[in-house]
């Protein structure tokens, strides 16, 4: 697992950041309460990044900056220490960003760097400017975030390389610019890209008073004036980089279940009306799976609710490793999941769904130190009927009978 090295003298905040990082972003994080202390660590343990204070018992001023300066990752500066000469001599080295210990939501943003250095090795930057210079110094400030990024000198090739990198989260463009100046490539990027799927920060260096409202109005998330400095230019990024990540996570929030993280039912039957009909279009075999845990209220009475989470999230693991991806797997409701498995015969479907059941039932599961195990009963219908709906229902009728007749087996309408 990454790991965060934390060198901070005072126990309260130590402790404080530690608990943050471990339980907030589910990272380790190995504390240094002195410079001979992180020394140590840095000669035994690896880490991507540091959250160090400059004030320590064996080290004032820039002195733990240049223990880490060599180190093969950047350093975050969190410190009480207000001496701007101070902050502008460590922001020119390679620390990602100096936070004073000020407000209450310092801390908040200092571990929104650290969360966004370890998840940025998914996201790609596009830097589109004709001066290598200006794209030089935005490369290597974004590197520090761990942010893959990638070149262009001119609109043009930055259209052509975000049809090539699809991972493209955000575009850093210039304004003037030869063959198709910043303006237009903005607007020719959200005929195919939305704001909620691309992110677009506009610089320029020019003194047009509307030059801010030219690149929003064309559909820009952010802008930012020439020149630039790499502390407004972390936050800009950051600041929007998240914005997509909150926008994704509400997306899939809404079509996800909470517990078991499979689809929901609106999920269901939005996208599974699509393969309904296409399958009832062009003659596809379509198999609609209910499945039901047996006796659930036993399990939550005899073992308590969270061991009955518990088995619905074993069920919910089990489902997704035996079923293909392009099936539709959601939790209908309670302890009750349907499937549909898409261009399948009764055969296939018959084969993978006894897996299923015989895997379920042969399942040991933990919870509290508390052993037990379930049997799912299973109904399914392959015929499509009128509607997705009453396909559905009738599924959940063999379901019925499947309960009724013993339950841990499948019947078919």
């Amino acid at each position: 697992m990454d790991s965060v090295l934390v060198i901070e003298d005072n126990k309260t905040i130590a402790s404080h950041i530690m608990r943050r990082i471990e339980e907030e972003l589910h990272l380790s994080a190995h504390l240094a309460m002195s410079k001979a202390e992180a020394e140590i660590l840095l000669e035994n343990k690896t880490f991507f990044i540091a959250l160090a204070d400059l004030t320590l018992p064996d080290a004032t001023g820039t002195t733990i900056i240049k223990l880490l300066e060599n180190a093969p990752f950047p350093t975050i500066v969190f410190t009480a220490s207000h001496d701007e000469a101070l902050r502008k001599e460590i922001l020119e080295s390679k620390v990602m960003d100096y936070i004073l210990k000020d407000t209450s939501s310092a801390l908040d943003y200092a571990l929104r760097l650290v969360q966004l250095k370890y998840l940025n090795s998914k996201n790609s930057v596009l830097i589109v400017d004709d001066s290598k210079v200006s794209r030089m110094f935005i490369r290597n400030t974004l590197q520090r975030l761990r942010i893959k990024v990638i070149e262009a000198s001119d609109g043009k090739e930055a259209l052509s390389l975000i049809l090539m990198h699809p991972d493209i989260k955000l575009v850093i463009t210039d304004k003037e610019m030869p063959n198709m100046n910043g303006i237009e490539l903005v607007e020719k990027i959200r005929t195919k890209r939305g704001l909620n799927d691309l992110g677009i920060i506009g610089v320029s260096s020019s003194e047009e008073d509307d030059v801010t409202m030219q690149f929003l109005k064309a559909g820009a998330n952010d802008f930012i004036k020439k020149p630039i400095t790499s502390e407004e230019l972390f936050v800009r990024v950051v600041a929007n980089i998240e914005m997509l990540d909150y926008i994704k996570i509400a997306k899939e929030s809404s079509i996800r279940d909470y517990l078991t993280g499979l689809h929901n039912r609106m999920y269901l039957f939005d996208t599974g009306e699509k393969i309904f009909q296409n399958a009832k279009r062009k003659h596809l075999g379509l198999v609609v799976a209910m499945i039901d845990v047996d006796h659930f209220k036993v399990v939550n009475d005899t073992y308590g609710h969270y061991a009955g989470d518990k088995a619905l999230k074993y069920l919910a693991e089990i489902l997704l490793k035996q079923l293909r991806s392009a099936d539709i797997i959601a939790r209908y409701g309670g302890e009750e999941f349907c499937i549909i498995m898409n261009s399948t015969s009764i055969e296939n479907a018959m084969i993978v769904l006894e897996k299923i059941r015989v895997t379920v039932e042969s399942t040991i599961m933990v919870s509290k130190d508390i052993s037990f195990n379930i049997t799912i009963s299973i109904g399914i219908n392959t015929q499509l009927e009128s509607t997705l709906e009453l396909t559905i229902d009738r599924a959940d009728k063999a379901l019925y009978q499947a309960k009724e007749n013993g339950r841990n087996q499948i019947l078919s309408y």
